[in-house]
């Protein structure tokens, strides 16, 4: 299970559809190349791929963190954060699966990291809300059971725009800049589309369509948002941050453009 989680750090870390069964670490002297090697089983198998990956295109690599603190804050954010790595690199190990699933898992998973971010939120205050219950209690005394369901109803629970809202800070509009996302966009972008998906399910008509279009836009951009947390949520350092939030925007100017 080390082995395999190790494995999805590297797919992780290259953000790239590297098939998990031929990816494996190696040692270069090209201090600038990424030792990340995938062998050309096709052609012959004593035979290695040589576009090998550079560090540069990396979220993060052991020349930005140490192994003696990548690997173990790695395997306390696949224990903590389950199971926000495996849904993570296992899109990158060409797993991909249907474009309205793929999007939603993305969804859910960015809700599910506003937990770990900020466990107790809530929508309004205790106090505020105390006040609110008792309103609806005093206003319906003569109707217990409408006055429940109201109650009920008036949950103090974040709304999705409240979750993603907490997340955009979390990130900083600063790396939101650097991963060439707009915040706004991108929060009102993805409640459009989980309202879609959840209400409508498969909707797509075709893959040049434009609903295709914004699925892959909101899917890659959360996906890119939801990598920035785990490495934030490892407690990783401000710099390496940055770092990979550049590699992010770098590859998301390459699909969508500038």
């Amino acid at each position: 299970m080390l082995l395999l989680d190790f494995q999805r750090l590297l797919s992780f870390a290259t953000v790239e559809i590297i098939p998990v069964e031929k990816e494996w670490l190696a040692v270069s002297d090209r201090s600038e190349m990424l030792p990340v090697i995938r062998r050309d089983a096709v052609h012959d198998v004593k035979k290695y791929a040589t576009g090998n990956l550079f560090s540069f295109n990396m979220l993060v690599t052991l020349q930005d963190v140490e192994p003696a603190v990548l690997f173990p804050r790695w395997w306390k954010a696949v224990r903590d954060l389950y199971p926000a790595t495996e849904i993570i690199s296992s899109y990158n190990q060409g797993t991909r699966g249907v474009l309205e699933s793929s999007t939603s898992s993305a969804i859910a998973l960015a809700e599910r990291l506003q937990e770990a971010i900020e466990p107790r939120a809530k929508r309004y205050e205790n106090g505020v809300y105390r006040e609110m219950q008792a309103k609806i209690e005093e206003k319906f005394k003569d109707d217990p059971e409408f006055s429940a369901l109201l109650k009920s109803a008036l949950g103090n629970r974040l709304t999705l725009r409240d979750k993603l809202n907490v997340l955009t800070e979390a990130v900083t509009p600063e790396r939101f800049r650097l991963m060439s996302i707009d915040s706004s966009a991108w929060v009102q972008d993805v409640r459009g589309v989980r309202d879609l998906l959840a209400h409508t399910g498969s909707h797509v008509k075709g893959r040049s369509s434009g609903s295709a279009v914004q699925l892959v836009r909101v899917n890659q951009e959360t996906r890119a948002v939801i990598s920035l947390l785990i490495l934030k949520l490892m407690g990783l350092e401000d710099e390496v941050l940055d770092k990979a939030a550049e590699v992010t925007g770098k590859r998301l100017q390459r699909l969508f453009g500038p």
